[in-house]
């Protein structure tokens, strides 16, 4: 496969769909998922281990998924590698909310990297990019995603909004390559996944995704409409699988504005002991 010019992380939430319907159990638990996207181009390897707590003995369905997950996350892509504590609380089957924070550094190894940017409007495609010369840089990535969910028989609905906190420990500019938009190197993004989801059956979902992108420091803004499957197997060795492919349309973007976007993720959680 050739090596990626952009990276960027494909866009699934912490996918309450893999364990709604599953009673929590304690123990220590390892997940593991790959991503590929276009448009931009990218690769994502998203590891974490983590202890598991449930809140809850009752079977409602309300509250037998309760949990407390804390653990550590490692995710990885040839430009940029975030390395830090994750935290995850379901207090109720219709609500969680993930907090993050740690090491975030962007390194030239592969040829990508950090790239300065000098101003909040400067172009950043193909051609300029690879004019650049790409630094390794060491900063800090907190964020903060609650996730409200609700099911109707086999429809469901999915508000998750992410606020990410970056410090580059620089100054001026950079383009962050998750997003793929320029941020102040001390900076505020806030993302809203909004999903409307059909459940065919108990092992695939269809349903449409629109995703907003608003960075605070440098007034960027994006959002796109994609179409999205999701299948989620169920194998006795694991907790939970899944299987997710996306395709869209982006309406608003410094870079891709009307251009296509597709994405594909795959994971699962395995209980270690």
């Amino acid at each position: 496969m050739k090596m990626p010019k952009q990276v960027i992380t494909t866009f699934l939430t912490s996918l309450f769909l893999l364990n709604t319907a599953v009673s929590a159990s304690q123990g220590i638990f390892f997940y593991q998922s790959a991503g590929v996207s276009i448009n931009p181009l990218g690769v994502l390897l998203d590891t974490r281990a983590l202890y598991r707590i449930p809140l809850s003995k009752s079977q409602d369905i309300l509250w037998k998924s309760t949990k407390l997950d804390i653990g550590l996350a490692n995710e990885w892509t040839p430009a940029d590698d975030f390395l830090g504590v994750r935290i995850t609380c379901e207090p109720i089957a219709i609500f969680d909310i993930t907090l993050r924070a740690g090491y975030y550094g962007m390194f030239n190894v592969f040829g990508y990297g950090y790239y300065p940017m000098a101003t909040a409007a400067s172009n950043y495609n193909d051609s300029v990019r690879k004019a650049l010369d790409p630094l390794s840089v060491n900063g800090w990535w907190c964020s903060a995603a609650p996730n409200l969910k609700l099911k109707l028989g086999r429809f469901i609905a999915v508000d998750c909004v992410t606020a990410n906190l970056f410090d580059m420990q620089q100054k001026g500019y950079f383009l962050e390559v998750r997003s793929y938009a320029i941020h102040k190197t001390q900076d505020i993004d806030i993302q809203n996944d909004a999903y409307a989801l059909f459940e065919i059956n108990k092992v695939i979902m269809t349903g449409l995704n629109y995703h907003v992108l608003s960075v605070l420091g440098t007034k960027v803004f994006s959002d796109r409409l994609s179409a999205m499957a999701i299948v989620t197997p169920e194998w006795k060795r694991f907790e939970s699988t899944f299987l997710a492919v996306v395709a869209g349309l982006y309406f608003r973007d410094p870079l891709f504005r009307m251009n296509g976007y597709v994405a594909v993720q795959a994971g699962f959680e395995i209980k270690i002991r």
